[in-house]
């Protein structure tokens, strides 16, 4: 029997030194152990190792402990990956065919699951919802608050002793921006009040819904910003959208280092290949739902490309740019749209 949950985990971090505060810590030992101690084990988890080249995971995973869970490791096939770019859509695509759960949890490295999680999404699916998790930030082990110069841990090591305590969620503590709205709401937020762009990651997907808007958009690799998001806008579009929030059912994640350098060099030094923000649009005003099923024409990715669509003055980091560096991977990206059915 297929479980219920399938947490998908992709990463490109190295495996040792990558949290923060804990540098002796596996990226994946508070995901693993974590999981473990979940009160409902009706899940899986698959993780998706863009460091495969450098690494044996499954390896790696067996040696940090027996797990009451079925796991497996999985890795992308990307063109970007070979340039030493992002390939998150890749990545959880193929974390997606390597799953068997009903309702899809795409997620970070370096993540820790309060032991009531799955128990919680649980009784939300029964009850007709997808159920997205809100994150907290955690270093060192404890939570994570803003500083004026930089981030600073604070005395609680858990969102429920921070509220003990009674902590300002809005002020102090590092946390995902709809934290406070749903809180507004009573700490539900059902789908009717959730806009197509709140998935921020860690986003619950019924199985057949992902399917039926053909999984996330590929066009988007090369480039890590709103990959999540533009899933959320096709599920709308589609009609299927049961997406809710709850402050009671969150993730806590590590504060990390950056995604290996030393493998992905063009992930921090090249200019955007194309405005993922002016895609997005571009597939709305077309009213496309199904990803990888459209050849954009020439014109329509230099508009893309250019950030034509929205014009948006306030976010040149969202743009292209046509220089010498990044025209060879544009091209490469107008001529090699991917269009398959992901099954």
């Amino acid at each position: 029997m297929n479980p219920l949950l399938s947490f998908i985990v992709a990463t490109a971090r190295e495996s040792v030194g990558s949290i923060i505060g804990q540098p002796d810590w596996h990226l994946l030992e508070p995901t693993l152990k974590s999981l473990a101690a979940q009160r409902s084990q009706n899940f899986e988890l698959v993780v998706v190792d863009s460091l495969f080249r450098q690494r044996t995971l499954a390896e790696e995973i067996d040696a940090l402990g027996k797990w009451p869970f079925p796991w497996r490791v999985a890795t992308p096939d990307s063109w970007w990956l070979e340039q030493g770019m992002w390939a998150l859509q890749n990545a959880f695509n193929r974390g997606y065919q390597a799953s068997t759960g009903r309702y899809l949890y795409f997620c970070g490295d370096c993540c820790e699951f309060p032991a009531h999680t799955t128990l919680l999404a649980q009784s939300l699916i029964e009850a007709g919802f997808s159920p997205h998790l809100l994150y907290v930030y955690k270093m060192s082990d404890r939570l994570r608050v803003n500083g004026e110069r930089h981030f600073q841990t604070s005395p609680w090591s858990s969102v429920p002793e921070a509220l003990c305590a009674g902590a300002d969620f809005r002020r102090h503590v590092s946390c995902d921006s709809r934290w406070s709205y749903t809180d507004d709401l009573g700490g539900f937020c059902p789908p009717a009040r959730i806009g197509w762009n709140s998935i921020h990651g860690y986003a619950c997907v019924k199985r057949e819904d992902f399917a039926h808007v053909n999984g996330f958009d590929e066009n988007f690799d090369g480039d890590k910003s709103l990959g999540d998001i533009e899933l959320g806008s096709r599920l709308h579009l589609a009609g299927r959208w049961t997406g809710c929030l709850s402050t009671s059912l969150y993730v806590y994640e590590h504060h990390h280092e950056r995604i290996s350098e030393r493998v992905f060099p063009n992930c921090q030094t090249l200019p955007p290949v194309r405005s993922n923000y002016d895609l997005i649009h571009l597939m709305r005003e077309r009213e496309v739902w199904r990803a990888n099923s459209t050849q954009w024409s020439e014109e329509d990715c230099q508009r893309v490309i250019c950030a034509e669509i929205t014009a948006l003055p306030d976010w040149p980091h969202r743009r292209g740019q046509n220089d010498e560096r990044s025209l060879p991977y544009q091209r490469h990206w107008i001529e090699h749209q991917p269009v398959f059915d992901l099954g």
